[in-house]
């Protein structure tokens, strides 16, 4: 009697055991705290470490264990930065090795989304089903796509340079609240739905691979690709949370008050919801429902105040970076041209507003033909105050005029100290110097130059 009740697969309370989801639910809630508590008591372990100070006598001889301690120093610090560089290399898209290992979490989170659909997309008897592990196929499988989770995870976490922000982002909430759970399950010989439905968020990484692949280049449509797949996304994971709150019923009453719909019906009233529409044949009977309900009103009011503004923008991107430099009252700008890219403009402006050097009131506008990467883009919206774009050329005089070149501070000319030609970078360089020259004789301008003799001649031209 006791091997057929352990091979048994069925509900647990029709087996007489207790629900245990709020252990599974506590396994994601408290690992972001446990980990946020050890990093903070490594770094501070590390701190007291650096802090210790040696003190050694000029005239004394210094000795092996001294010697031996400013070693081990050094390589602690060397192994520290090699590991992160490691991760760094595995994760990040700017790598073949991280492309690859973001389309593989992409892929299998979208397995484990169709798992856990397989599950949901019919009448359930009830959210926990008790199973031996070994018999479950479907958990063993979710399992394995897990424990990818988890790797991918910890070198995400090796990789990140702020340790508490990455904790908290919604990647990690996602990992957080699917990858304890499997864990659990498999101590426990039990498969709780819970919030595997939250893989659905991947959707929204789609653009970013693609732009890593180089198959989408365009900021703008990454962006609206971006905005609509967020709006499918939330209806897709309010689907899953009213499914879980329904089927589950109200914890804190003794007697059952649920309701056994489907995910696709929920996705339907999670539609009507958002719409604003409602829905006449499916209805919320529970508590945490009707919150869930109005948790989601919320999402999409600030959703639609966060959308309306980054659609307005995407429709009027050519004329936000083919207009005029606005000056603030008594605001100096400075004029960036030449080779203008991401991380060229990144170092200048590192460079320029270093907290040292104590610089306000200042913008830096630059001046290019070209449309910014979706990189530059987060970067210019960033700082919107210290920087700004605009498209055009620096051989034309009315595009000078719309970034005020007669009325800049000085223009700074950057040359691509990567080229493989920097006769022709100088060459195009100096060419820039004497049309801005020719429009405003008296403007100051810092150029890069790659080669001696040309800096030679172009000072002739400029008479110093």
């Amino acid at each position: 009697m006791v091997t057929k009740l352990a091979n048994y697969d069925a509900p647990c309370v029709v087996l007489g055991k207790d629900r245990l989801w709020w252990i599974f639910l506590l396994s994601s809630l408290c690992t972001p705290f446990i980990l946020a508590a050890l990093t903070m008591i490594i770094r501070l372990m590390i701190r007291i470490h650096h802090n210790r100070k040696f003190f050694v006598d000029r005239n004394a001889k210094i000795d092996k264990t001294t010697t031996f301690t400013y070693f081990y120093e050094e390589f602690e610090v060397e192994w520290v930065t090699a590991i992160r560089d490691a991760a760094d290399t595995l994760v990040s898209t700017r790598f073949r090795a991280g492309q690859i290992m973001a389309i593989t979490s992409f892929v299998l989170s979208m397995c484990s989304l169709i798992i856990y659909y397989n599950t949901v997309s019919f009448f359930i008897k009830d959210v926990e089903q008790c199973q031996l592990f070994t018999n479950n196929v479907h958990q063993q499988a979710d399992f394995a796509f897990n424990v990818f989770f988890l790797l991918y995870y910890l070198l995400r976490f090796a990789a990140a340079e702020e340790k508490i922000t990455f904790l908290f982002n919604i990647w990690s909430i996602v990992d957080y609240f699917t990858v304890p759970p499997a864990f659990v399950g498999l101590a426990l010989d039990r498969d709780w739905i819970g919030l595997k439905f939250l893989r659905v968020l991947y959707l929204r990484r789609i653009p970013n691979i693609l732009w890593a692949l180089g198959v989408m280049n365009s900021p703008a449509k990454i962006k609206l690709t971006q905005l609509g797949l967020t709006w499918i996304a939330i209806l897709l994971a309010a689907g899953g949370m009213f499914h879980l709150v329904e089927n589950s019923g109200d914890p804190f009453y003794p007697d059952y008050d649920g309701q056994r719909v489907t995910y696709w019906d929920f996705c339907y009233f999670a539609f009507g919801t958002m719409a604003t529409l409602g829905s006449a044949d499916i209805n919320v009977k529970t508590i945490l429902g009707k919150l869930t309900n109005v948790f989601l009103v919320f999402i999409v009011l600030m959703l639609i105040a966060f959308a309306v503004p980054e659609v307005l923008d995407l429709l009027g991107e050519r004329e936000k970076h083919n207009g005029y430099h606005r000056k603030v009252h008594n605001e100096k700008h400075v004029v960036i041209c030449g080779y203008i890219t991401f991380d060229s403009v990144a170092e200048v402006f590192a460079e320029f507003f270093h907290p040292d050097r104590d610089i306000r009131d200042i913008k830096l506008i630059c001046l290019d033909e070209g449309r910014p990467s979706m990189d530059f883009e987060a970067f210019l919206k960033k700082y919107k105050f210290q920087v700004g774009y605009l498209r055009g050329h620096i051989m034309n005089p009315t595009d000078l005029h719309r970034a005020k070149v007669h009325e800049a501070d000085a223009c700074l000319i950057l040359a691509n100290k990567t080229t493989n030609n920097a006769e022709t970078e100088d060459t195009n360089n100096i060419m820039r110097v004497v049309a801005l020259k020719n429009y405003h004789p008296k403007l100051r301008i810092i150029v890069q130059l790659l080669q001696y003799r040309s800096k030679v001649g172009t000072k002739v031209l400029l008479g110093q």
